[in-house]
This record gives C-alpha cells, structure tokens and sequence, in this order.
C-alpha cells in the first residue's frame, strides 16, 4: 500500500518571509532616507554616471515594496525569486568592493548606523539570507493578493521613492549652502578649519571609501598647485589604515585628516552625500560644491561668467 507524502503546511514557514520581508524594509527605509551615502558605493561598482544615480536612487524603493510583499505574502513565490537575485547580486557587488578595493561597509542599511556589521559578519549574514530566500522561493504558500494590502505597498513605495528624491546629493557649485557669505566663526566650519583672513583655503570633505571621491583629487590637487587656494585642509571620513591607503595613492600636496560619520554630520547637514568641497575666501565661505569638482580653471571661468 502506498505511503502518502508528507504535506507541508505553509504556516511552518511563516517566519522565514517575515524575516526576509523586514530585512529588505529596514534596508530600504534606511538608504531612502539617506540616498547620498548609498550613492558613493553604487559609484564606485558602476561608475561615476547617471546611470549609477539611478540605480542608487531606486534600488531603496524595491526593497521597501519587495519587503511589504513578501511580509503581506503579495505574490510569494515570485517574491522570494526576486530577494534571492537581489541578495546574490548585492553580495557580489559587495565582496568586489571589499577585496579590490578595500570597502568595509557593505552599505545595507544605509542611515541605520546601529545595523551595520564588519565585512565577515555581513557576509555570513547574507549567505543565511540567500539560503532563506531560497527556501522560500521552492516553498512559497499561495499568494493572498487583497486590495488593502495593495494599497499599503503602493503608499509605501510612494514615500519611500519621494525620501529617496529628496535625499539625493545634489551636484555642482552653488550657493544653496545656508554659510554662503558667513564668516567661518559664524558657521560649525569653525570646529574643523583654522584659517588666516588673508589666505583662501578649499576645504574637501570625503570618504576613504567613496572612489567617486578619489576620481576628485587630482582636481582637488589642482587648486593649490595652480595657486588658485593657499592651501587644502580635507577630512575623510574612514579610518587610520583607509587613510593610509589613500594617501600612498597619490602624490598629494595635502595631508587628510580621519573624522568618523558622526562628527562630520553638522557639515554635510541635510544636502549630505561626498564629496562635498567649500571655498573660503577672507575668512569667508565664498562657495559651496557637492558631487562633481571641477577644475579650478572650470570653476573660476565659470564664476567670472556669472558676474
């Protein structure tokens, strides 16, 4: 007499979509509203184009709507397949970063600061994520497409794609910066530069970890080699041994500093996103740029164009 197969009951696995579905909304809401530190990492995988800002722009959006469907279980099966691509593709893009370039921040969670891990411990993670996925995917209950649950997708993915607007960095020089014609004492500059009224300074705020910042230097350099500033003060934000690795890379006729997220936040303020670069002229904040930095013959020709 033949034996019955064992039936599997879809409520044993309820917790498994659960615990995909909230890792891809924690790690779409935290880039959402944090885009520019998400951006540097998409760049520095894809290049330097619009295209990369796309993509960085994006990808927090399907995250938050993948997350919803697979927690409200909208469509499962094909939900899982779609995690289990994302996973394996942002884990390959991760571990590029990491062994030929030496990122340590996988960049996940975006502004949650509090859920990043070390390199290893986010590599077994998303191994774990992987196997889950795919589990998932080959025992996906049925879907359970309401129209609340439509409807909450559709109002998530909503706020999040205008989060993700909102956060983005912004490029060029502007004056859009609130210290525009301040003096240094008058704005939190003052807690990182130490400037003679004299002189004219470019102030460079970066990332060791930000290649689009890398891309940058040589125009940075620029500026104090055609003496077009006195001289550059740059904080990167890393550590010591990121420092170390930037600095052997190039000839640099400046020394960066290292200064953590944290500390650095009250410059970047809400236009976030590296690298951001100041110029200062007679103790005064003359310009702002964030994204690209031009030439300083660029910069300059442009600015007497605009008199």
């Amino acid at each position: 007499m033949p034996t019955e197969k064992p039936h599997f009951s879809s409520a044993s696995f309820d917790w498994a979509f659960y615990v995909l579905g909230f890792f891809f909304l924690a790690s779409g809401l935290g880039k959402a509203v944090a885009v520019y530190t998400f951006v540097p990492l998409v760049k520095s995988v894809l290049g330097g184009s619009l295209f990369s800002m796309g993509v960085a722009l994006t990808i927090p959006v399907l995250e938050v709507a993948l997350g919803l469907c697979l927690v409200l279980w909208i469509y499962p099966r094909a939900c899982a397949g779609v995690a289990l691509v994302l996973l394996v593709v942002f884990t390959l893009a991760f571990a590029v970063n990491y062994f030929m370039h030496g990122v340590e921040d996988c960049g996940c969670f975006g502004a949650l600061e509090l859920l990043k891990t070390p390199p290893l411990i986010s590599f077994v993670r998303n191994g774990m994520l992987i196997a889950l996925a795919l589990v998932c995917f080959q025992r996906a209950p049925a879907a359970q497409v309401k129209p609340w649950k439509v409807a909450v997708v559709f109002l998530f993915t909503v706020v999040s794609a205008l989060a993700s607007g909102v956060s983005a960095p912004k490029s060029g020089w502007a004056s859009q910066s609130p210290w525009i014609g301040q003096p240094i004492e008058q704005t939190p500059l003052r807690d990182f530069v130490r400037v003679h009224p004299d002189s004219t300074y470019l102030v460079f705020l970066f990332s060791y970890q930000c290649y689009h910042c890398w891309d940058a230097t040589e125009n940075v350099k620029a500026y104090q080699r055609t003496g077009a500033v006195d001289r550059i003060i740059a904080w990167g934000i890393g550590t010591e041994a990121e420092r170390e690795g930037y600095v052997r890379a190039f000839d640099l006729n400046f020394m960066p500093a290292v200064v953590s997220w944290e500390k650095i936040k009250p410059l970047l303020g809400g236009r976030g996103g590296v690298p951001q670069v100041y110029l200062i002229e007679k103790d005064t904040v003359s310009s702002w740029m964030q994204g690209e930095v031009p030439s300083p013959h660029t910069f300059f020709r442009s600015r007497q164009a605009a008199k």
